[in-house]
């Protein structure tokens, strides 16, 4: 069975491997993940805070909510 390509366009995109181990690409990956971390962190703090038992109210206790 015979395939005949009459016209092929490629794109592509070559590295080098030393080029992730750049300076600025570690640093930017770097600040990338902290901030992920950093995110992360944060929304497991306010769900804690949601989760997090609070003292009952008598009854003469205002509430804020007042």
């Amino acid at each position: 069975m015979a395939v005949i390509v009459g016209n092929m366009v490629s794109d592509m995109t070559l590295t080098d491997s030393d080029a992730l181990l750049n300076p600025q690409v570690l640093e930017r990956l770097s600040a990338h993940i902290l901030a992920r971390l950093q995110d992360s962190q944060r929304h497991e703090k306010a769900v804690r805070d949601e989760q997090r038992m609070r003292p009952s109210m008598t009854s003469r206790e205002r509430s804020d909510w007042e």
